[in-house]
């Protein structure tokens, strides 16, 4: 799709120059986590018995009935494993705080399932989980995956805005590399969470290279991770991106030079403004910016409560400052849009598939664009206000089985 030649969005562009690409924020960090789980292969083999773990119980009855079996006679709550999707973003993370919350209950299940039944598959995964390496690992997953999932249904949000992105990044990655250093809450519960299972009789193997090889996994895991989330989000936007920093009510603030945004201001006019065969519109927009900049200095900047997007805010919602300042309130409103993920369309895709089902395929184009709207934008069955759709649905035509009084 980023082709330079034949890409989507070079094909776009040709159609519309002030066209551009924008990679969605979620899949740039599913790509980052994913990339660096691949590049040690401890975490890499985690994620596969995960996946074998799941299917494991989850198809057979008889086996998922045996663990809630032994979770009732552990008095533990009856919880089936999650699946850990590659497809669903960061979805493991729900997947890795089950099987740690379940873990003793799994064992023993998969304990029982070897003994009785003789499955050579019980006694391996058994094996696998319960060494202390795999053990290490879910506990570090149950430390970094929860700030991963929280940064992605951040990007997910609808309201989310571009100008969120290098803040939550930042403070994401910041804690990340405080984590390298001195490890997180889960992880620094293993002695005491392998000694819990070795009340219940539960063998934890442990060879001599174990505790050193771990801590080569995390530091291996968090670094791939961290350089990952660094290169798919640099610090500093790229292309016409980066201009749109000059909105940065900060920014502004720590920067009284006359100069101060005027090449970014006449790069934007230029990009997004100036209409093919007209007069050059750079020169004005600077002059707006200039006098903009004293404004904002004599009144933003001087209120209590400022932060970065303080102007834009300004530039959007009052009318007035609009009037006055035409050109900066059009480059605020871009600003404002900038598409930072393709959640939305991949919504209307997931309701697309949930209403047009096999039994439903005769649906005409028309109801099922209806039903989609519907499903995505309207209202909460809450708020639906039932007596006027059924007086419209009555008022279409004569009904015998309808008598509305």
């Amino acid at each position: 799709m980023t082709g330079k030649h034949n890409g989507v969005v070079k094909r776009l562009q040709q159609l519309a120059s002030t066209a551009i690409g924008i990679h969605c924020c979620g899949h740039r960090l599913q790509l980052a986590s994913s990339q660096a789980a691949s590049a040690v292969p401890v975490v890499k083999k985690f994620y596969t018995v995960l996946r074998q773990l799941y299917d494991f119980f989850n198809n057979s009855a008889v086996r998922m009935a045996g663990l809630h079996a032994v979770q009732k006679t552990l008095g533990e709550k009856v919880l089936k494993p999650i699946e850990p999707s590659s497809t669903r973003w960061l979805s493991i993370d729900q997947s890795v705080a089950r099987l740690k919350e379940t873990f003793r209950s799994v064992l023993v299940s998969l304990e029982r399932e070897g003994e009785e039944r003789g499955d050579m598959k019980a006694i391996g995964l058994y094996h696998t989980l319960s060494s202390y390496s795999f053990i290490a690992t879910m506990l570090l997953l149950c430390d970094v995956l929860p700030h991963l999932s929280k940064l992605s249904k951040a990007f997910q949000a609808r309201e989310f805005e571009h100008s969120l992105l290098k803040p939550l990044v930042m403070s994401t990655l910041t804690t990340l590399k405080a984590m390298d250093r001195n490890g997180g809450e889960n992880f620094g519960t293993l002695v005491g969470f392998i000694d819990e299972l070795q009340k219940f009789d539960i063998t934890v193997r442990k060879r001599a290279t174990d505790e050193s090889t771990v801590k080569q996994v995390v530091e291996r895991y968090i670094g791939a991770l961290v350089s990952n989330i660094e290169r798919r989000f640099p610090c500093e936007d790229v292309g016409i991106l980066s201009c749109f920093d000059v909105f940065d009510t900060i920014s502004l603030q720590v920067n009284e030079s006359p100069e101060y945004g005027n090449e970014s201001v006449r790069s934007l006019s230029s990009h997004f403004l100036q209409k093919p065969g007209q007069l050059d519109i750079t020169a004005d927009a600077v002059n707006e910016w200039a006098n903009f900049k004293n404004y904002a200095r004599n009144s933003v900047l001087k209120q209590p409560d400022v932060d970065p997007q303080s102007m834009v805010e300004l530039l959007c919602a009052n009318k007035v400052v609009q009037q006055v300042f035409p050109t900066m309130a059009k480059l605020a409103q871009i600003y404002r849009v900038l598409p930072c993920h393709t959640a939305d369309s991949e919504r209307v895709f997931s309701q697309l598939k949930i209403i047009k089902t096999t039994p439903r395929n005769r649906l005409c184009q028309s109801s099922v664009d209806s039903l989609v709207r519907i499903a995505v934008d309207g209202p909460t069955v809450a708020d639906f206000k039932y007596n006027c759709a059924v007086e419209m649905w009555a008022k279409k035509k004569h009904r015998r089985l309808y008598n509305w009084k």
